[in-house]
C-alpha cells in the first residue's frame, strides 16, 4: 500500500469513528428521529458533505452502530461462561460490569440503542439485524440462566426459576445503566453485594 493511500485510509477511519461516536451520543440523548445528519456532522467537527461521503443516510449509521453493539452482548455472555465457582464468577462479572459503567458512561449508548430496536421500521433497520440482536441477547440470558441453575444446585444462589432470575439481573443492570446516565455525576452506584442481594444465599 502506498503512503498516500495509507494516509487516506487513516483519515477515512478517523472520520468514520468520529461520525459513529457522535451519532451514538446524539441518538441516545436527542433520539434517532430528532437527530439529523447535520447534527452528527457538527458534533463530529466535519462538513455534512464529508459525513455523507462515508454514510448515505442516518439509518445506515444506526445499522452500523447496532452491528458494533452486538459483540458487546457476546462478551457479556462470556463473563458468565467462565470456569469456576458460580458465586465467584457472578461476583467478578458483576463487579466488572458496574465498574465499566462508572468508568465509561458512554458504554450506555449501546444499551440505549439496543433497547430501541423494535421502534425502527424494517426500512430503518433490517429484520436480519434485529434478529441478530435478539439472538445475541438470548445467548446472554441463556448463559446467565445456566450459571444461576448451576449455582442453585450448589446452594450458592436462592431458589427460583433461573431464567426469570437472569432476566431480573439484566433488567436491574439496564436500570442502573439508564438511571446513572440520567443523574450523571450525582448518581451513587450500588455495590456488587447490594446488586446481587436478590440472588446470593446468605449463610
Amino acid at each position: 500500500m502506498s503512503k498516500q493511500k495509507e494516509r487516506f485510509e487513516t483519515m477515512r477511519a478517523e472520520a468514520t469513528e468520529k461520525i459513529l461516536l457522535s451519532a451514538a451520543k446524539l441518538f441516545a440523548t436527542k433520539t434517532f428521529g430528532k437527530t439529523t445528519m447535520q447534527d452528527i456532522a457538527d458534533d463530529a467537527g466535519l462538513s455534512k458533505g464529508l459525513a455523507y461521503r462515508y454514510f448515505a443516510t442516518k439509518e445506515e449509521i444506526m445499522s452500523r452502530l447496532i452491528e458494533i453493539s452486538i459483540p458487546g452482548f457476546d462478551r457479556m455472555a462470556g463473563l458468565f461462561e467462565q470456569e469456576g465457582n458460580e458465586k465467584d464468577v457472578i461476583i467478578e462479572a458483576t463487579t466488572f460490569l458496574l465498574s465499566n459503567l462508572q468508568e465509561d458512561p458512554s458504554s450506555t449508548d449501546g444499551l440505549l440503542l439496543i433497547s430501541q430496536i423494535d421502534s425502527f421500521t424494517d426500512r430503518e433497520l433490517s429484520p436480519d439485524l434485529k434478529n441478530a440482536v435478539r439472538a445475541s441477547m438470548n445467548r446472554l440470558i441463556d448463559s446467565l440462566s445456566e450459571l444461576i441453575q448451576a449455582g442453585q444446585r450448589q446452594s450458592e444462589f436462592k431458589p427460583g426459576d433461573p431464567r426469570r432470575l437472569a432476566l431480573f439481573y439484566y433488567s436491574t443492570f439496564q436500570g442502573v445503566a439508564f438511571t446513572s446516565r440520567s443523574f450523571q455525576g450525582n448518581y451513587v452506584f450500588p455495590t456488587t453485594e447490594m446488586f446481587l442481594d436478590f440472588l446470593i444465599q446468605q449463610r
